[in-house]
């Protein structure tokens, strides 16, 4: 009976101070876990958003080169403090192939987005046409970085510069 005993005894179990070790082992393997889980979701989310940034300055670029390209004068008469935020011009854009132009206006708004406002030509057969009907507006982009000309122009000596009127 003493043997039983004596086996009972070697097979006692778990005590209280092993357990606090163990789950004082186990919470700190699960914060540290639980820290990466956290530093690896900040930088994914932050790596979408960069790459949102970039699809929306790509499809800015495309809309603006297409406007521009089409451009045929410039006819702003804008002073040289907004003037490298808002841009207006005539250009062939959205007209048939004998149509005249119409007026374009590219600008950041006031809530920092890039818009686009088309105007057409009041009656098709003036020369020179006339702009004063209603613009149609759509917004091109949505993060534009604040207080960023938009524009930079060339002088006569090529030089860069935010005044058109150089």
């Amino acid at each position: 009976m003493t043997a039983r005993l004596r086996t009972r005894n070697r097979q006692a179990g778990v005590n209280v101070v092993e357990l606090t070790v163990v789950v004082a082992l186990l919470g700190v393997v699960l914060a540290i876990a639980f820290q990466g889980l956290h530093s690896y979701q900040r930088a994914a989310g932050a790596s979408e958003a960069r790459i949102r940034s970039l699809e929306e300055a790509r499809t800015m670029m495309a809309v603006l080169t297409k406007d521009l390209r089409t451009a045929t004068g410039f006819t702003s008469s804008l002073s040289a403090s907004s003037a490298p935020r808002d841009v207006t011009f005539t250009a062939n854009l959205n007209t048939a192939a004998n149509a005249p132009e119409n007026q374009v206006r590219l600008y950041v708004d006031a809530q920092e987005q890039l818009r686009e406002d088309i105007r057409p030509p009041d009656t098709p057969v003036t020369s020179p046409p006339t702009y004063t009907g209603a613009w149609t507006s759509r917004i091109i982009g949505q993060s534009v970085v604040p207080g960023t000309p938009l524009f930079t122009y060339l002088d006569a000596d090529g030089d860069s510069t935010t005044d058109p009127a150089a």
